[in-house]
């Protein structure tokens, strides 16, 4: 009986946590001790993605996530051309990024598995990784990705981070023009000159 009133109480305390925040923030609060626990949701994360970040960032996040949605426009291809990832695990975060978040609203997926991967490769013409699963899990691993079922994953906070703000990496390295160095001119060598040998002195006995 003490159990369940450690569970009742542990219930009350988050629903007290939970409510001075919106609908959007309390379902980002949830999925990320859900990540945290390592359990699956009990829902799929609709607009989890549009919810800020930080609750001191939500103007500037909303503005960047309206600004990756407009340039992408819709197309999975576009979006990656966008976003340029470089590594399988850049590209399996932005690739569930995508699926949750950008996606036309009847495309959605709340997370992918080794089959989207694959399919996603086809479609934006990437080699595809040699053992996709695996690919899924070294994500996950890199913090990238969270498990939701066996086999599927969704983007986690720091795989949206990832996505938002790091990607594309070579953005600021393109803009900027490559310097040359200059090279110091080649000194020719001073040529070796040959000093005369002294004679022996005239008179000089002979040993």
């Amino acid at each position: 009986m003490r159990k369940d009133k450690d569970d009742l109480e542990a219930v009350r305390t988050i629903v007290g946590l939970l409510q001075p925040f919106d609908a959007a923030l309390q379902r980002r609060i949830v999925r990320w001790a859900a990540e945290k626990l390592d359990l699956p949701l009990p829902y799929a994360p609709e607009a989890v993605a549009d919810a800020p970040l930080r609750r001191g960032t939500a103007q500037s996040v909303r503005k960047q996530h309206a600004r990756v949605s407009e340039r992408a426009g819709s197309g999975l291809k576009t979006f990656i051309a966008a976003k340029r990832p470089h590594s399988d695990t850049e590209f399996a975060a932005t690739l569930a990024y995508y699926a949750q978040s950008v996606a036309p609203a009847g495309q959605r997926k709340a997370g992918i598995n080794a089959a989207d991967l694959v399919a996603a490769c086809v479609d934006v013409g990437r080699k595809r990784p040699p053992v996709p699963g695996q690919t899924l899990r070294n994500a996950r691993s890199a913090g990238v990705l969270a498990s939701q079922h066996p086999g599927t994953f969704s983007v986690s906070p720091a795989g949206e981070k990832l996505v938002l703000r790091a990607l594309p990496r070579d953005a600021r390295a393109a803009a900027a023009p490559a310097r040359r160095r200059q090279r110091k001119p080649a000194v020719a060598p001073r040529p070796k000159t040959r000093r005369p040998r002294r004679g022996r002195r005239k008179g000089a006995a002979k040993r």
